[in-house]
């Protein structure tokens, strides 16, 4: 899903897009990145499932999609990604994960 973003909004909020061919805005002294990829396919999915020890990952699973907050100033990152999420998903003994998605794309198989 690409947004349209108006130049102006982004200087009024103090923002401006990344030029380096990231997707994301420089505001504030953050940098916020988003990458947006492609679902596991079943080997990678299978391997997940092996790390994780675990057979119940959602039907939907997109593995190198990920949301980075950069601190320009000290470095900081804070790396939001599917399967650090997963991991903690499981350590805390939680029920299976469906995503939203998921039910339309099982119906279209």
């Amino acid at each position: 899903m690409e947004v349209e973003v108006d130049d102006k909004d982004l200087k009024a909020a103090g923002a401006e897009l990344l030029t380096d061919g990231r997707r994301g805005l420089r505001i504030h002294g953050w940098e916020i990145e988003s990458r947006n990829n492609s679902i596991l396919n079943s080997s990678s999915s299978q391997q997940w499932e092996q790390k994780l020890q675990t057979s119940h990952l959602p039907e939907m699973v997109f593995g190198d999609s990920c949301l980075v907050l950069k601190h320009i100033g000290s470095g900081t990152k804070i790396h939001f990604n599917a399967f650090d999420a997963l991991a903690a998903w499981k350590q805390e003994g939680l029920p299976p994960v469906e995503v939203p998605a998921a039910a339309k794309w099982k119906f279209r198989r």
